[in-house]
């Protein structure tokens, strides 16, 4: 049996007013990742993974089409724009090594 551990949905440790910030990050980013899968599946896609975690990193999301795996970064933002900026070619780098 295969147990998969969602890091979404696990209880916190005591709060404090950073962890709670980070808590409230996490939630959200948990949720625009739960957006952009729904997104995906009713465009048809499965989801092959999601946090899959590989010698070069995390992706978010591994959606599956007839033919292609398609490698997912999340980043909640107001707009696309705002998001695209975010993904440094550092990051960028990651995602490739990992994919």
């Amino acid at each position: 049996m295969t147990v998969h551990f969602d890091p979404c949905t696990a209880v916190a440790a005591p709060v404090t007013r950073r962890r709670d910030r980070g808590r409230r990050a996490h939630l959200a980013g948990c949720a625009a990742e739960e957006r952009v899968m729904e997104e995906y599946r009713a465009r048809g896609l499965r989801v092959a993974a999601r946090r899959w975690r590989g010698g070069g990193g995390e992706i978010d999301l591994v959606m599956k089409d007839e033919e292609r795996l398609i490698f997912v970064e999340v980043k909640a933002a107001r707009d696309f724009d705002t998001a695209a900026r975010s993904l440094g070619a550092a990051q960028m780098r990651r995602i490739r090594t990992a994919a």
